[in-house]
Order: C-alpha cells, then sequence, then structure tokens
C-alpha cells in the first residue's frame, strides 16, 4: 500500500510537526466578498482579443458552489462551453489544438485564432480530449467515447459502459477511461474497451498518468494509482490528514513533464484554491503556495479557482477563473496573474510556441511567449542578441557563479545590482539579459534595471535553459 506523504514549501512535515494551519498560505480566513482589488497584471495582453472568439450559447445554468450541506461536489453544473483542449502539433497552417465542450462541440483552433468545427453524431456534454500516436479520443457523457485516425472522422468506440465518461488517459501502450459509476475501462487500440476494474461507488473524476503510474481520482479525495494498469492501491487524502490539515476538494489531476498535478480547493472555503504535485506516484506531494500574487495576497484575488495546468517557456501555467492565467513560481511570493477574458478557462494546453486556453461560453485564445511573459527571452534569442552586444548579467553568488556560468557573462550579485550596474553597464541603451537560480531574482532586478534607465532588459530564467557555451 502506498503511504502518502506532504511537504509544503520545500519542508517536509513529520507527524509530530504537522500543523493544522500549515495551508494558512491559502487563508483559513473566509473570503470577504466586500471590494475585492483585482488587481490582475494585463502583462502582453492587450491585443489578444483579436484571436479570442466568444460564441453565442443558450442555456447557461449557473454554477452551484459547494457548501457544507453539499456532499455531492462533483454533480456542480457548468456553463455552456469547452471543457478540454488539447495540441495536435504542428501543420501546415501553424500549431492547432483539438478542443471538445458542451452539446458535443468539437473544434480544432488553429494558431492565428481561426476555428474548424467537426461535426459529430452526438449532442452529449464532451469531456476531455486525448490525442495518441495513432488515434484520437473524446470522451463523454452517457457512455459517449468516440476515436478517429485522422482528427476529423470521428466512430463510437466498442464495448463502453453507459456511464458517464469524465477522463481518458495513455499507459504503458494501453489506454485507459474513468466514469461516473467508479470504474476503470481499458482499451489495446482505443476502439474496443473493456472494464478494467471497478474501484468504488464514486465517480472517477479525472485520470492520469506519468511514465511509471497511472493515477485516478475523486471529488473525495480518494486516490487510486497502480504502477502496472492492473492492481491498484487506494488510499483517501482527507481521512489520512484528518485533524493535521484543512478538508480538500479534488477537481482534476494532470501530467506536466511527467509530473502528476492534482488541482482542487478547500471544502470549507471554495474560494482559495489547491495545487499540489508529485514526483513520486503519489507517494509525497508538495503544494505550490500561493501566499502572494502579483505582490498581493492572495486573497486579493479571491474567489480563485486552477483548472488546469500546463508547462509553457519554462513557466508553470493554469487556466483560472475569470479568464486568468496564473503563472506558479517556485518562489511563493513570485506568482504573476493576467487577464485574458472574462469567462472561466477550463483547460489549457501548448505546442512548440504557443499555449491556448478554452472555456464557458466556448471562448477561448491563443498566446504567444511574448503575449504571456513579455520581459521573458529565449536562449536562442538571447545567443543572437548576446552576439550582437547584449550583456549578459549572472546574479548568483560567488560559489553558484564559479561552478558554471554562460561564457562572456557579466557577474553581478544580485544584491550588488544597484550599486554597481550603473558603472559597469553606463550605457543605459545596452541590452541587459538576467538570469539566476530560480528566475525571481532576475525579475526584480529587471525592475531595478528598468528604475536606473535601461530601456531593453529580459529575464532569462535560469542558467538551466542555456544549452551553449559555459565555463
Amino acid at each position: 500500500m502506498i503511504c502518502l506523504s506532504i511537504i509544503l514549501s520545500g519542508c517536509t512535515n513529520d507527524s509530530s510537526e504537522k500543523d493544522k494551519n500549515a495551508l494558512s498560505v491559502t487563508g483559513n480566513e473566509k473570503n470577504e466578498k466586500n471590494e475585492k482589488n483585482e488587481n490582475t497584471a494585463n502583462i502582453g495582453m492587450n491585443e489578444i482579443t483579436a484571436i479570442t472568439e466568444i460564441a453565442e450559447n443558450t442555456g447557461i445554468t449557473e454554477k452551484t458552489e459547494l457548501t457544507e450541506k453539499d456532499e455531492n461536489p462533483d454533480k456542480t453544473e457548468k456553463k455552456a462551453g469547452y471543457l478540454s483542449i488539447a495540441a495536435e502539433g504542428l501543420s501546415s497552417d501553424g500549431g492547432s489544438f483539438l478542443t471538445c465542450g458542451t452539446n458535443g462541440r468539437l473544434d480544432r483552433i488553429f494558431a492565428d485564432g481561426t476555428i474548424e468545427n467537426i461535426p459529430l453524431d452526438t449532442g452529449a456534454d464532451l469531456t476531455q480530449v486525448l490525442i495518441g500516436a495513432e488515434i484520437t479520443l473524446v470522451s463523454g457523457y452517457s457512455g459517449t467515447l468516440l476515436y478517429s485516425a485522422n482528427g476529423v472522422d470521428f466512430s463510437p468506440c466498442k464495448g463502453v459502459e453507459n456511464a458517464d465518461i469524465l477522463g481518458i488517459t495513455l499507459f504503458s501502450g494501453k489506454y485507459y477511461a474513468c466514469t461516473s459509476a467508479g470504474s476503470i475501462l481499458e482499451s489495446t487500440d482505443g476502439v474496443s474497451w473493456r472494464r478494467n476494474k471497478k474501484l468504488g461507488s464514486e465517480a472517477i473524476i479525472s485520470i492520469s498518468s506519468s511514465g511509471e503510474y497511472i493515477m485516478a481520482i475523486t471529488t473525495e479525495t480518494d486516490i487510486h494509482i497502480s504502477t502496472d494498469g492492473n492492481n491498484w492501491d487506494s488510499q483517501n487524502f482527507n481521512d489520512i490528514y484528518n485533524g493535521y490539515y484543512d478538508k480538500f476538494v479534488f477537481e482534476k489531476i494532470e501530467n506536466v513533464d511527467q509530473v502528476l498535478i492534482l488541482l482542487g480547493y478547500l471544502f470549507d472555503n471554495p474560494d482559495i484554491p489547491l495545487v499540489m504535485y508529485s514526483e513520486s506516484g503519489g507517494e509525497l506531494w508538495m503544494f505550490y503556495s500561493l501566499a502572494e500574487i502579483n505582490d498581493l495576497e492572495l486573497q486579493d484575488f479571491t474567489p480563485m479557482r486552477v483548472n488546469s495546468i500546463c508547462a509553457f517557456a519554462d513557466e508553470l501555467m493554469g487556466a483560472c477563473n475569470k479568464g486568468r492565467i496564473l503563472a506558479l513560481a517556485t518562489c511563493e511570493t513570485c506568482n504573476l496573474l493576467m487577464t485574458a477574458k472574462n469567462p472561466d478557462f477550463r483547460s489549457i494546453a501548448v505546442t512548440e510556441d504557443k499555449m491556448a486556453a478554452v472555456g464557458d461560453d466556448y471562448s477561448f485564445v491563443v498566446l504567444g511567449v511574448e503575449d504571456l511573459i513579455p520581459d521573458r527571452i529565449t536562449a536562442e534569442k538571447a545567443l543572437v542578441d548576446f552576439e550582437v552586444g547584449a550583456v549578459i548579467i549572472d546574479l548568483r553568488n560567488e560559489d553558484e557563479y564559479m561552478q558554471s556560468h554562460i561564457k562572456g557573462c557579466l557577474h553581478i550579485p544580485f544584491d550588488e545590482l544597484e550599486s554597481k550596474l550603473s558603472e559597469l553597464v553606463p550605457d543605459t541603451n545596452t541590452e541587459l539579459i538576467l538570469y539566476c537560480s530560480t528566475g525571481a531574482d532576475a525579475q526584480k532586478a529587471l525592475e531595478i534595471a528598468h528604475q536606473l534607465g535601461y530601456r531593453t532588459v529580459f529575464n532569462l530564467g535560469t542558467i538551466d535553459i542555456w544549452f551553449y557555451e559555459t565555463e
């Protein structure tokens, strides 16, 4: 049986030291709804409305928040709109995405923001898109599970149970699906399906996998884990940590670069998001701290819900409610929130150079790195600029610098930047490219450089993304 452990903000908590309020970074205070300060940063977002489309729809229902009396949060109704998106990769038309949603809607979204509707012979709400090496799958309510070999012509899969198919994933060469009846289905080819195992009576709302594990969850915080796809271990997160941590509600589990990330919120305060991850197949969980966002307290942005996660431009990006994109940082006070559109975003996906988020009212946005993080620069672009006169500055301490640094860079420790930059780089027209250990100091140094009058300053992030010459 797998034993769950927790690390918060990088510190292991022994059972004797676990603090019931250890998640107070999310705030145990009840949300004060009056005069909320929505100071979201519209960084690079002024031009994206041109590639955002909102489709008109009717019959939209209001979302019902979980209360203490509501023991079935998975029954929450969602507005009409897109529920899932997956990247198809590059094509003659650039990068493209496949997105599905309510009322049987399936669309292809291209990098330039154009849409191609794919007609389906179903009106069921569609829950997830999965793009495999040979086939594409789309799951949905009432036993809807469709497959296509070309991404255009979809047919019903065989042997599927009549329950709602709430999630699909690929693990060890097989396809797996989870259902509202508490079952796991499996298929070797994605076309013919059979029951793998019934794990319980609660709906299994999401399923995902890394290279070594497959994991499925329920709203009630059951975590089902398998290393072979056949034998499953099950534990309830809230039960294990009852009395140590706040009670949670789980909503989704996703794989980001072979790391399983679990999303949800606090049971007693749905306005507070939960983002935790495991690199060990669920044996050890760590939390992303949202102590501050845009240099303000989390409470200034509630209600906050992180509905989907992806990695883009060396950043962890979250699709959030109120049309917001959250850049999560390892530094608990360095998180950034950007507003793209008003409707709630439900899902997010990336190609090589584009990121797309979709959500309620069939809204979507397609963004590039320059839209999301205008101060960031890729290693490729940094090298080009460096070769024509830009100055790369290493902000780390002496020991880190001596271990390895970008060849030809200028070393100015972060604490000395304000006093030494003007002396070492007197021309404020010089392009500056900054990097540090985590990217956090580089972002702060960027602000300092701007205050000193430097016009063109970029944050490279860390030396880890530099694949060129070092010394």
